[in-house]
């Protein structure tokens, strides 16, 4: 897969991200390029991936990659902006059914025990989901994302996701 072009759309996903501004800047610094480069690229990919009948396959053009013919086809790469994670879409009649950050085979995920300690783009959903109790889901429009968890200091926290990667954990009163 071409690595500029899933560089382009993780650039596209981190500019809709809900974390600090100065996050991403850093981010699209160490990327090799500037804001209004980012912007660019955000206002360029976003009019492909609105919902519709052609999505799947437009995201498939945005990464040069042929739509793959199942009934449920999933499309996914390597992460240029996070390394160590592929970013998975879920295909059904031509829409994205599911898109999200997950932890690429083989490589370890972090041991969750402090939420207060996890760093923002430290843990997937499934992670924070797989290592604490009561999980629910809490508010969520997709691509963003809430769980609610109890950790074990007995503590209730809410964890928020943007495509399924962590933005931010904070203690509920």
């Amino acid at each position: 897969m071409d690595e500029a072009a899933c560089l382009k759309f993780d650039v596209f996903l981190l500019m809709g991200m809900v974390c600090k501004e100065e996050l991403k800047r850093n981010a699209i610094v160490r990327a090799g390029l500037t804001m209004d480069e980012a912007m660019e690229i955000r206002e360029s990919i976003r009019p492909k991936v609105q919902f519709g009948p052609d999505q799947f396959a437009n995201l498939a053009e945005i990464l040069m990659v042929d739509v793959p013919a199942d009934e449920h086809p999933v499309l996914s790469y390597r992460s240029v902006l996070w390394p160590g994670l592929d970013f998975v879409v879920m295909g059904q009649e031509g829409c994205w059914k599911s898109a999200r950050f997950q932890r690429a085979e083989g490589e370890k995920h972090p041991i969750l025990v402090n939420p207060m300690s996890v760093p923002v783009w430290g843990c997937t959903l499934d992670e924070v989901a797989g290592s604490f109790s009561a999980v629910e889901v809490g508010d969520s429009m997709p691509p963003y994302e809430e769980l609610l968890f109890t950790a074990a200091d007995g503590k209730r926290y809410g964890a928020g996701f943007s495509w399924g990667l962590l933005q931010d954990i904070e203690r509920l009163a």
